[in-house]
């Protein structure tokens, strides 16, 4: 119940929900590129990623709105965001300038 937190410090509450809202815009953004990134064959692990990494970051934005598991949901919105960032570098079939130098040399 996040009400009791807002009654707490409504100052932290205030600046906690905007946070989760820059957030959930990143978390958009990621859905988004997973959703372009699936137009295309995409291997299951980098498919698996994609899905779990992009999720957890919307899951975890959800959290901190509700000002639940704050840094639990801290900690999950990051390693989400981390394995997309891992797996996008990761993933050959993903036509990016630098898979290009990486597979030609």
């Amino acid at each position: 119940d996040p009400a009791a937190r807002l009654a707490a410090d409504a100052e932290l509450a205030v600046l906690m929900r905007g946070m989760a809202v820059v957030k959930a815009g990143l978390a958009a953004i990621a859905l988004a590129l997973s959703w372009w990134r699936f137009r295309a064959p995409v291997a299951p692990r980098y498919r698996a990623v994609y899905l779990a990494g992009s999720w957890s970051m919307a899951g975890a934005s959800a959290l901190i709105w509700q000002l639940s598991f704050v840094p639990a949901a801290a900690l999950v919105f990051h390693l989400g965001e981390l394995a997309l960032l891992l797996a996008a570098l990761r993933d050959d079939d993903l036509a990016l300038p630098w898979h290009a130098s990486r597979n030609s040399g």
